[in-house]
Formats: structure tokens, C-alpha cells, sequence
């Protein structure tokens, strides 16, 4: 039977997830990180953001975490990368001219080291971008980026599943659009996923499924949830991501993550 105290691994999505509707972390966060940390308990930032956005809002605890960032395709550990995939300049050509069919919609490129935005990017939209981009470089050519990157992710205001979802979900293999949010969706290749990467690091530590804990909300956590027995979707999670989940906890807004994390302490306890 299994339980809480064989967990080894948790790993969580960060917006709609462990963040509140306020982007503000649960007020015992980093007292329950220090818990898990001396329990040996690998913690994971699992996110669409860039790495350079997640290392700075954890600046005060990375040593007691590992960051997936850029849904799997770049982790980091104690300052170190890990892993990273990235696509070739055709691939990017590509999937740039596709988003150029929509108005509305508005491409960032991430590398390691920064995300870059065209030039021409709106006010408006550039308003949004900056509040969960860090790094942020302008381009007006993909020629004019000097790193490889690793994801595509489209910005669209008005509404990313009505407006511009319908049009880039059309993308063939080996590419794919999957949906992150309201106003966000992740442009990749098709093998790249949160899963993939969570499961890079399952075999790097030696750890099962049977032993990880996950948490999400939206699409793109879908393959994740796949990856850890204990597989939470948020109260608040999109119903497809609920459908492939096998626990449901609180909303964001409740402290679902540590909702859990705590009853996950207080079992080891016993």
C-alpha cells in the first residue's frame, strides 16, 4: 500500500498552482521547504518560466531546490545546468513565421541566460510579459540572439485558448502548441514536456513514481502528472488536467500545495 512516507521527490507547477491569484508564495513556504530539505525530500520547481525568472524569485533558498524550467527542456541544479534542449534555427524561422499569422499574437524565445522579445512587441503586451520574465533582451531578427533556445512561448492578451489556440494547435510533429495559461501557450517539439524532464530526473536520483509527488493546474502539466503516483491537480486545475490526475487538493488561493505538504510532514512524524 502506499503513503506519504515513501515519497522522495515533489515537484510543482508554479502560476495556479503553488502561487496564489496574487503571485505570492504560501506564507510557509520556505519553513516547509526547510522541513522537506532535511528529510531529503528533492523539491522541484516545475514551470513554463524561465530559468533566469525562477533563479531570481528563489535567490534566497536555490540550494534546496532543482528548477525544470521552460516546461522540462532546461534544469537546473545548484546553479549548474543540467540538461537542456534546444531547437535549431529553422525550427525557430518556423514557428516564428506561424505566429506571424496572428495579430494578436506575440512570440518570447527563451535561452538560459535571457528571454528575447521582437522589437515590435506592444506596450500593452510587453506590460504583461515583464511580469514574469526576468532577463529580457530586444531583437529584431532571430539572427540577433547569441544562445540557443529552448521554447517558444506566445503571448496573446485577449485570450490565449479562444483567440490563438485554435490556429496553432494545427502545428504537426514534430512541433506542438500546448496551452499555459489564459494568456499563454508553449511552442515546442513534440517529445518536449514536463513529464520528460521529471522523468530525467526520477533516473538521475533513482527514484520511482511510486515516489513522487506532483502538482499542477493547467496543460501543459498533463504528461507530469503521468510521471508521479501522487498526482494532484488543484481545485481550481483546467478539467482536462483533473481527468489524467489521481488526487485533487485545494484550490491555489487555499494553500492547496501545502495543504498537502503538511499532511506529508506530519505522516513522517508518526
Amino acid at each position: 500500500m502506499r503513503s506519504f512516507k515513501q515519497v522522495k521527490l515533489i515537484a510543482t507547477d508554479m502560476d495556479g498552482t503553488l502561487l496564489n491569484s496574487q503571485r505570492e508564495l504560501p506564507p510557509d513556504f520556505f519553513h516547509l521547504l526547510d522541513e522537506l530539505h532535511r528529510q531529503n525530500i528533492l523539491f522541484v520547481i516545475a514551470s513554463g518560466r524561465s530559468y533566469p525568472t525562477l533563479s531570481a524569485q528563489f535567490n534566497t533558498c536555490r540550494d534546496k531546490l532543482i528548477f525544470m524550467a521552460e516546461n522540462g527542456c532546461c534544469i537546473v541544479n545548484n546553479n549548474r545546468l543540467v540538461y537542456m534542449e534546444s531547437m535549431s534555427v529553422d525550427q525557430l524561422t518556423y514557428l516564428v513565421g506561424f505566429c506571424r499569422q496572428l495579430p494578436q499574437a506575440y512570440p518570447i524565445l527563451s535561452g538560459y541566460r535571457h528571454a528575447y522579445v521582437f522589437s515590435s512587441t506592444p506596450t500593452a503586451v510587453m506590460e504583461v510579459i515583464d511580469l514574469y520574465y526576468e532577463n529580457i533582451r530586444y531583437i529584431n531578427d532571430i539572427s540577433d540572439i547569441p544562445e540557443p533556445i529552448c521554447k517558444i512561448t506566445v503571448c496573446d492578451i485577449t485570450g490565449a485558448e479562444q483567440h490563438s489556440f485554435p490556429l496553432l494547435s494545427q502545428l504537426q510533429p514534430p512541433y506542438r502548441a500546448t496551452l499555459a495559461g489564459y494568456t499563454w501557450i508553449d511552442l515546442g517539439l513534440t517529445h518536449t514536456s514536463k513529464g520528460r524532464g521529471l522523468a530525467a530526473l526520477q533516473k538521475e536520483y533513482g527514484i520511482s513514481p511510486d515516489e513522487t509527488m506532483v502538482f499542477g493546474d493547467y496543460l501543459n502539466d498533463c504528461e507530469m502528472m503521468q510521471q508521479g503516483y501522487f498526482s494532484y491537480a488543484m481545485a481550481n486545475a483546467h478539467p482536462e488536467l483533473k481527468s489524467v490526475s489521481r488526487f485533487e487538493t485545494l484550490s491555489n488561493d487555499e494553500d492547496g500545495v501545502m495543504h498537502i505538504i503538511r499532511q506529508l510532514l506530519a505522516a513522517l512524524k508518526e
